[in-house]
């Protein structure tokens, strides 16, 4: 009887366990299932503790949650894995970040007021925060007005801080691969981030060699990228 209830029990957490089955091999997947089958029945609950194998910076991102070092392998393309945590345990949004192969291309603002948005870490804190500072504001954000007309229901598409684009920048060499590969904008300008120096100059980074400046928030020649964190 046991036997029976084992048997069912793993078929149907194989399909609990699917969003994880691209970033395994059939073998750690079917061992996955029969593990949790198994602490299942002892009547202890394991599934917060599924360890899922990380996807590797370089490969693509796409709608269905799936990753892959082929842009044709799934429908809904929605950029390159740029930075991945060591952390297997660590929670959905905490993963990594997806860079989306658009950029905007021009000034960070339209004026020198000071926004006050400056956390160096959290990218999308400062996003959000930078949405509701644009609605109080007569002059334009362009790169916050692409995030809100482009941000979908299920993921929210942010300006990454200052660290957050430093551990981005380490990884310029395969992030390019791969986005030449898929016609997308590559890294190598100046790069705002969303963490406000002054009022008249945005934390920026020169993404071909990873150094930390403070561009004019009017620069026309300083890129604004974003991802979306995984």
């Amino acid at each position: 009887m046991e036997q029976f209830k084992k048997k069912e029990l793993k078929d149907l957490l194989s399909s609990v366990c699917e969003p994880y089955k691209n970033l395994m091999s059939v073998e750690e997947f079917l061992s996955l299932a029969e593990e949790v089958a198994e602490e299942t029945i002892n009547g202890r609950h394991v599934l917060q503790h599924i360890k899922t194998k990380l996807p590797e910076v370089g490969m693509y991102a796409f709608s269905n949650g799936k990753f892959s070092f082929d842009a044709k392998a799934y429908p809904q393309l929605l950029g390159v894995v740029a930075c991945v945590t060591s952390d297997e345990e660590a929670f959905v949004g905490q993963r990594g970040l997806i860079l989306l192969p658009n950029e905007v291309l021009g000034p960070w603002q339209n004026s020198r007021a000071k926004s006050c948005i400056d956390d160096e870490h959290d990218g999308l804190k400062n996003t959000l925060e930078l949405i509701e500072y644009s609605k109080s504001q007569k002059n334009a954000l362009p790169a916050i007005d692409w995030c809100i007309q482009n941000s979908k229901d299920n993921y929210q598409i942010f300006v990454p801080a200052i660290e957050q684009l430093k551990k981005i920048c380490k990884n310029t060499d395969k992030i390019n691969m791969a986005l030449k590969a898929i016609k997308g904008a590559c890294l190598q300008r100046w790069i705002y981030s969303s963490t406000e120096h002054s009022p008249c100059r945005q934390y920026s980074i020169l993404s071909s060699v990873a150094c930390v400046g403070a561009n004019s928030k009017c620069g026309k020649d300083v890129s604004t990228r974003f991802v979306i964190a995984f």
